[in-house]
């Protein structure tokens, strides 16, 4: 599993963020409709993102009940399908912090 999460991973750069971000602006979406401001959202995800790179590159994230990595994997990949969806011109800005609360808080 992990080596499905790391290609996940490194598609949460601040240059994506910031496309999304563009998107809603273009597209008129409300980035604060969330729990949190989506700017938020993307600080606790570039930290998030970080830990779990690292956690990946020195092999301790294999350590993990497989149960755990599974669910970390449910999240990121919740979380790159609402990045796509917004980017694609859906509305998914709630669903996107949603899914990033839900992986910062676990």
């Amino acid at each position: 599993m992990v080596d499905q999460m790391f290609p996940i991973l490194t598609t949460f750069t601040e240059e994506s963020q910031g496309a999304i971000l563009a998107r809603c602006s273009d597209l008129k979406f409300n980035p604060d409709s969330g729990a949190v401001p989506l700017r938020e959202s993307f600080i606790n995800l570039g930290a998030a993102r970080d830990i779990l790179i690292d956690a990946i590159e020195h092999q301790k994230l294999i350590q993990l009940p497989i149960t755990i990595q599974s669910m970390l994997l449910k999240n990121l990949s919740e979380i790159s399908r609402a990045q796509a969806s917004l980017l694609g011109g859906t509305d998914e800005v709630v669903n996107l912090v949603a899914a990033t609360r839900s992986s910062s808080r676990r």
